[in-house]
Formats: C-alpha cells, structure tokens, sequence
C-alpha cells in the first residue's frame, strides 16, 4: 500500500521535533569535546561518562524516530536504526578508552584503570550498562532478523559485556558487604549482569564459530570470555564454579585445537 502524503507530512513534523532535541544533545556534546582538549587528566574519564551519558540519550531519541515511522507509515526507518547503530559504536570507543578493549585482562589491570575514575558511582555504573544493554536489544529488534547487520550484534554485545566487566567494582564487591553501604545492591546487580553477558557472549561467538566457517577470532573470543569469567570466580574464591569453567575452557579450547588441525 503506497504512503499517503498525509503520513509523510506527520512524521515529517513529529521527526523534526525529535531531531530538534537531538542537535541541542549533540551541541551539548560538542561542547564537552572541547573541555577535553584543556581539562586535567583527572577530569577526562568524569566527561567521558558524560558524554556517553548524553550519547546513550541520543540513541534513545533516534530510536523514538524509528518507532515513529513504524507507527505512521509501518516500514522500518534504516536511517535512525543506523544512526543509533553507530552512536553506540562511539560510546564504546570512549569507555574502551578509560577502561580497556581487553576481553582477558588481569583483574589487578582493570582496579588500576579504575582508580582513575573513583568518583563515578556504582548505581552510575549500572544504570549506563543497563541502558545501553536495553537500547543494543531495541536496534537489534528494530532492524528484524533478515537484516544484513544482526551478526555484528554479537560483536556489540561483546564489547558491551566487555566494557561492564570492566566497570565492576571488584574491591568493593569483596569488601564492602554490608547491606547498608553504599553501592551495596547496584554492585550485586551489575556482577549478575557481568556474569550473565559474559556467558552470553561467549556462547554467541561460539555459535558464529561453528556456523560461519570456523573463524577461528571468534573461538578465541568466546574463550578470551571463558576466561575473563573464571578471573572472576577466583577474585570471588567460587571454587566450584571455577572449576566448572576450567572444565568448559579446557573442552571448547580441545576442540578448537582440533579444527585447526583438520585445516
């Protein structure tokens, strides 16, 4: 059924509105950039949450343009979906760049790249996680399971458990274990999405392995998670999961071995 003029008129005027709010975030932005060109090494990570901050709500608004489209003219709007795609990318450029891209990374590694951003709160933490977890899923369901762009998902999502691996206050996590603390629960809730992802992004390079040509980066990626995940059960002493872990690391690295010999 072709598109009424009527339709493209409405979301003509309610698209601009929203794009209205996008170049006043985008300007804010900008502006942000800039402190980071004279400000003191100490500030540089608190801005670049800020920005990220503001990215993930410029994500949000792109996707209230596509669910706009999909409500007056019923087609997908590949622009906006595209958009937030790639606003998500450079959020994880920046927090990859005060973190670490590192899937492996020693735990003693990551508490000293947190010690450059001590002020940045456990519940701000796990409210960024959560949001960008919640709007990867929103792009992935708006592009539809034909789309040429649903194998990156497991790269993004990668990176995203990655970045929230990295983010976890692991000394506070073993230390501060009283209810009444503060960060106690939002700590918690961020190690069982550390975990969760963890897992999930394993299994997910594990599965494009196997049905993409054996690729050999991906088995090294579901591995590198494998691993990132039993550092954490020896942070914690879970000796029962870790060694559930290093039986599952063992098993998926044989097999590994094996395929690359049949090469």
């Amino acid at each position: 059924m072709p598109i009424t003029r009527e339709q493209r008129e409405k979301f003509a005027l309610e698209s601009a509105n929203i794009n209205g709010k996008i170049k006043t975030i985008l300007d804010e932005i900008r502006d942000e950039d800039e402190k980071l060109r004279s400000c003191e090494d100490f500030e540089i990570p608190y801005i670049q949450f800020t920005i990220c901050e503001k990215l993930l709500d410029v994500v949000e608004l792109n996707l209230q343009i596509h669910d706009k489209h999909m409500s007056i003219i019923g087609l997908k709007h590949e622009a906006s979906l595209d958009e937030a795609r790639k606003k998500i990318a450079e959020i994880f450029i920046r927090l990859e760049s005060i973190t670490s891209s590192v899937i492996d990374l020693e735990l003693s590694e990551i508490v000293k790249k947190q010690k450059l951003f001590p002020l940045y709160k456990d519940a701000q933490r796990l409210e960024l996680v959560q949001r960008y977890f919640y709007l990867i899923e929103r792009i992935e369901k708006g592009y539809g399971e034909n789309s040429k762009w649903i194998s990156s998902f497991v790269d993004i999502r990668g990176r995203g458990a990655n970045i929230a691996k990295n983010l976890l206050d692991y000394i506070g996590l073993r230390s501060k274990n009283d209810p009444s603390e503060e960060g106690f629960n939002e700590r918690r809730r961020l190690r069982e999405i550390v975990e969760q992802s963890l897992i999930q992004s394993a299994k997910e390079y594990r599965e494009r392995y196997e049905i993409s040509g054996h690729n050999k980066e991906d088995m090294k990626k579901a591995l590198d998670f494998l691993r990132a995940l039993a550092r954490m059960y020896i942070a914690e002493n879970k000796r029962e999961q870790l060694e559930r872990m290093k039986k599952t690391i063992f098993i998926w690295n044989e097999k590994f071995k094996k395929d690359q010999a049949k090469q």
